[in-house]
């Protein structure tokens, strides 16, 4: 496309840039000097000639009167020079014209005034000059250049010929030719700037052209074609801006790109989302119209990239991208691209990856459900990479405009909130924003944000349940166990919030603080304990997952010179079959310095005994629901007993958890399990009263414990 300057344009530019007005200016200085200059010479040069023919006019007159006086007064005869003398003095420039003799006696006098009678004696200083120097003398005064001249005859001097001319029209010739030249220069130097004008704008219309573009180019519009022909350097100027326009358009198409486009799934970013969103909200606002928002995150997706690898987890975002296109696509909706920013309409929908594993999409409201219906049944299908292949499912929340938002931020807001809300219902859904649940979640944010303060002021304190033989009621160990001390609810158990502080990525650091407490106290029990006394800490996947954490037990441990084979770590079943490189080396790790490990929670997961045998754990505790009695299974005591056997193969300790009757006591004695855990043989209590109670009892039988 083709962009012409228009005239006003041109006109606009000619008068605004400074070039054109230079140029002209210079120009129009140029001609308007010289055509001055030669103004000036041309009326210099016809004023003299003016003056010249006047004078020579003069002359003639002086000449003509001579030349007719000079045989009268030869011969005596001076009064028939009268009609002679009034002829010449009727011209127009001639005032007075009169004859003198040498003693200054007038003889003749053709003017209408008279200085005198025949014969008077006239005083003419001016005449008495001219007959003694015996030369023409030329005075002007009043307007009037009045000459003398000598009649001289050989050597003989008769008198003095007297001619007063006015300068009248000598003035009036000499205004004639400065007004004519005036006009013919004005004419010339009018001619001149409008030339220099004319040049000038020659001169620098490509300029202006090329000036124009580059501020089109500067608000953003680069799809222009200069046209510039002026085969000179200019035009060379112009091709090379317009390749520079060229690269300019593909350079900020692909940053445009980068800059809205997610780099892995090739849809639109968080950035593009976020501007979208404002403009659907203030179109909708303005015709009424309602639309939905989803917010979708992937169930799990931290799990996932622990276990197979950051890889496996950008392969599985990908085709998650997809799925979402198609499920938008299959109800005859358009997914808007970057490219093609039409906003949301009756039949397009708005799709892109916020970051992380979270996505949303904007669509009319009246699909949101079937929308959301088609992204869980899609995620049924397993995504296969080339690694593996992963059946994953999604939590979708739907907020909608303006129900329950009226703007964009708010909006977003409560569709995430949504999104928690079909977590919390199983995950695996999609879910309305409901107020109700909201203010739930609200209070586990609360929870969060009390849970850094604690961490901060180190507010967790260490509280131990002792263990005891099943044979002999001593004491066998303890469990660390964590309480936390809130300053206002006072004392709360591990229910309340280690849940929410696995969710929100605290549980390692209040995981540093109970094993730190926990070590440190060791020393002082291993003092007083008996050597096969074992202090079990229980550490999550979480904390064997993250960076140095068990490098810094093992460092703790050396520092305060406790026995490392009278500690114990627990973890879970579920995170003892958990696959992961790091959990496994960090295990190996606490193995290799003497630190035992125990499975927790046993019997209610999904174990692999072949990866439990190269755990080469040292203790299984049994959880109590495992327990005869405790489930209302009749086979309880059967299993139970199988997994007292698998035990004794991998040559096991065995701790059963939840005893609190004498009945349940009974039933471990009949069946040989070692140990035993629960409020039959005491409660937890603070680190500092254990130690108390540990230190007074001299056979430490549980029937002692506080």
């Amino acid at each position: 496309m083709k962009v012409k300057p228009t005239k006003s344009e041109l006109k606009l530019s000619l008068l605004g840039y400074g070039l054109a007005r230079k140029l002209a200016a210079i120009f129009g200085v140029m001609i308007s000097v010289f055509v001055i200059a030669v103004i000036f010479f041309n009326v210099q040069t016809q004023v003299e000639l003016v003056r010249e023919r006047l004078d020579l006019r003069s002359q003639q007159l002086l000449r003509l009167g001579l030349e007719v006086s000079m045989p009268y007064l030869i011969e005596g005869r001076p009064g028939e020079l009268e009609a002679i003398f009034e002829e010449i003095s009727n011209q127009p420039d001639v005032e007075r014209f009169y004859l003198l003799d040498e003693y200054g006696t007038l003889l003749v006098d053709g003017s209408d005034v008279e200085i005198g009678g025949f014969l008077a004696e006239i005083d003419d200083p001016l005449a008495r000059q001219a007959f003694d120097q015996k030369e023409q003398i030329r005075i002007v005064a009043d307007n009037i250049e009045s000459i003398a001249h000598p009649i001289v005859l050989g050597h003989n001097t008769y008198g003095t010929m007297r001619l007063d001319v006015r300068l009248d029209t000598l003035r009036n010739e000499i205004r004639t030719v400065w007004v004519r030249n005036a006009i013919l220069g004005g004419v010339f130097i009018f001619l001149g700037m409008t030339i220099s004008i004319i040049l000038a704008r020659r001169l620098t219309e490509p300029l202006i052209h090329l000036t124009q573009v580059t501020e089109r180019a500067a608000a953003g519009d680069l799809n222009q074609t200069i046209d510039v022909q002026t085969n000179d350097e200019i035009e060379s100027l112009a091709h090379s801006f317009e390749t520079m326009l060229v690269t300019m358009r593909g350079s900020i198409q692909q940053i445009h790109r980068l800059a809205y486009i997610d780099k892995l799934t090739e849809i639109p970013n968080r950035a593009w989302f976020s501007d979208q969103l404002e403009r659907v909200t203030v179109a909708a606002a303005m015709r009424g119209e309602r639309f939905a928002i989803m917010f979708l995150d992937v169930d799990n997706f931290k799990t996932i990239n622990d276990r197979h690898g950051h890889h496996v987890g950008d392969a599985l975002l990908v085709a998650l991208s997809k799925r979402l296109t198609h499920c938008v696509t299959d109800l005859g909706l358009e997914a808007a691209t970057i490219d093609q920013p039409r906003g949301l309409t009756q039949t397009s929908a708005l799709i892109a990856r916020l970051g992380g594993d979270e996505f949303t999409l904007i669509l009319p409201e009246r699909y949101a459900e079937r929308v959301a219906i088609g992204i869980v049944n899609s995620m049924k299908v397993p995504v296969d990479t080339k690694q593996v292949s992963i059946t994953v499912t999604t939590s979708i929340g739907v907020g909608v405009f303006p129900v329950h938002a009226r703007s964009a931020n708010d909006l977003l807001k409560v569709a995430d909130a949504a999104m928690y809300q079909a977590k919390q219902a199983g995950q695996n859904c999609y879910q309305y924003y409901d107020e109700k649940l909201h203010e739930e979640l609200l209070s586990v944010s609360q929870i969060q944000n009390e849970l850094r303060t604690a961490i901060e002021e180190e507010q967790f304190v260490l509280y131990l349940q002792p263990q005891f033989d099943v044979k002999t009621g001593d004491v066998s160990g303890a469990e660390a166990l964590v309480r936390w001390n809130h300053p206002e609810k006072g004392l709360l158990t591990p229910d309340v919030f280690l849940p929410v502080a696995a969710s929100s990525g605290l549980l390692p650091f209040i995981g540093r603080e109970i094993t730190r407490l926990a070590i440190s106290i060791a020393k002082d029990i291993q003092a007083i304990a008996h050597k096969d006394f074992v202090l079990a800490i229980n550490l999550s996947v979480e904390e064997l997952l993250e960076p140095d954490f068990v490098s810094d037990l093992v460092d703790l441990i050396h520092q305060t010179g406790v026995d490392p084979s009278g500690l114990e770590i627990e973890i879970t079943e579920n995170t003892a079959m958990f696959d992961n490189d790091a959990a496994v080396f960090n295990i190996d790790l606490l193995r290799s310095i003497g630190v035992r490990l125990a499975i927790d929670d046993f019997g209610v997961g999904f174990s692999n005994l072949a990866r439990l045998k190269n755990l080469a754990f040292d203790t299984l505790k049994i959880d109590k629901s495992l327990l005869p009695g405790m489930n209302g299974r009749s086979d309880a005591k059967k299993l139970f007993n199988t997994i007292l056997e698998l035990s004794r193969v991998v040559d096991a300790n065995v701790v059963a958890e939840g005893i609190e009757t004498q009945e349940q006591l009974a039933f471990l004695r009949t069946t040989h399990c070692q140990n035993f855990q629960g409020y039959l043989g005491g409660r937890p209590v603070t680190a500092g009263d254990f130690i108390v109670w540990l230190n007074r009892q001299s056979n430490c039988s549980f029937t002692n414990v506080v």
